[in-house]
């Protein structure tokens, strides 16, 4: 890179773009070929009303055309906006409706699950401490049986 070329400005830009520009009109010859038309249009004021209102009247259905095609993007991308945003609105109630659907099940398969392990291991308790309360009360009952006998005999008793 050269020195000149870090420091670059605006005005140096323009500078080179106002130079390529009349480098450009000399080689085509644009200013010679504007002075002969403008020459020619102040020697023929009629015909040269003519071809601007010739002009002017060829513009008017490209204008048109050009409207139209730029008005109807305009609407279709706008179109487009709103029914897309219609269908993300949609698909986001559903998808929510679903989520909360899924929650609702698992909340429900969750509190299911641990009501049911609740209740089996109360029940569990409950059979262990019933199993316990008979196994004292037969230990009891055969303390008592001893204790009837008394030590005697169970066969002379009868």
């Amino acid at each position: 890179m050269s020195a000149d070329s870090t420091n670059i400005t605006p005005e140096i830009l323009l500078n080179r773009f106002n130079n390529m520009r009349e480098n450009i009109g000399e080689r085509l010859h644009m200013k010679e070929m504007a002075d002969r038309g403008i020459a020619l249009a102040q020697e023929h004021p009629l015909i040269t009303l003519f071809f601007a209102v010739v002009l002017a009247m060829a513009s008017i259905p490209m204008i048109a055309f050009i409207f139209f095609i730029v008005t109807s993007l305009c609407l279709s991308f706008a179109g487009f906006v709103f029914i897309e945003g219609t269908l993300l609105t949609m698909a986001g109630v559903v998808m929510s409706g679903i989520l909360v659907f899924i929650s609702l099940v698992a909340l429900g398969l969750s509190a299911l699950l641990g009501a049911a392990w609740f209740l089996t291991s109360l029940a569990l308790e409950m059979v262990q401490s019933t199993t316990k309360k008979i196994n004292q009360r037969m230990m009891n009952h055969e303390k008592e049986k001893v204790e009837d006998v008394g030590g005697e005999d169970v066969s002379e008793k009868e």
